[in-house]
């Protein structure tokens, strides 16, 4: 999705990417569960393609979204493709998949900038709504392991009837 900002030129500025709707969780309000979860995920050379055609646009920056975009098996290829376009490369996930340091190491390496993670309330409440017990541990393991690879990150959280009580 691309977008233009405050720039008065028309230049796309920065853009989401989704590589593949597969997601390691199942939120209760999720819009990817159904047929876009089982829709066929984009090949390398097609994000590069993309990526290349948004350089070439003049955008500066990539959101790698989902489903979870750190379920997409070349996602750490598709981050160094970026880098190496010249674009600020940014994702945001549910984290589970940055629980293991090597994973992060490998995205830190090619040339993440930032990560989003979804947190959904305290644990009780984040693992009834994703429906993985031990979500919430994974997600806040992956915090940690960004923070540990100086990896800049920030928390989101999508509310709803579910967590809305806990919310202060």
């Amino acid at each position: 999705t691309p977008r233009k900002g405050n720039n008065m030129s028309g230049q796309i500025n920065g853009f989401w990417l989704s590589p593949t709707y597969k997601c390691n969780n199942r939120c209760e309000w999720c819009y990817v569960g159904g047929k876009l979860a089982k829709s066929e995920e984009a090949t390398l050379s097609e994000i590069q393609s993309y990526l290349l055609q948004m350089v070439t646009a003049g955008a500066k920056e990539c959101i790698f979204i989902g489903g979870e975009p750190t379920a997409y098996p070349h996602i750490v290829n598709a981050v160094k493709f970026a880098t190496d376009q010249g674009l600020n490369v940014k994702i945001m996930t549910n984290g589970r998949k940055l629980a293991d340091r090597s994973f992060a190491k490998k995205l830190k390496e090619a040339g993440l900038k930032h990560c989003s993670v979804s947190i959904e309330g305290v644990e009780a409440v984040h693992d009834k709504i994703t429906r993985v017990p031990g979500s919430f541990m994974e997600s806040i393991a992956g915090i940690a392991n960004c923070q540990e690879e100086g990896i800049p990150i920030n928390s989101i959280s999508t509310i709803g009837n579910a967590n809305k009580s806990t919310i202060e």
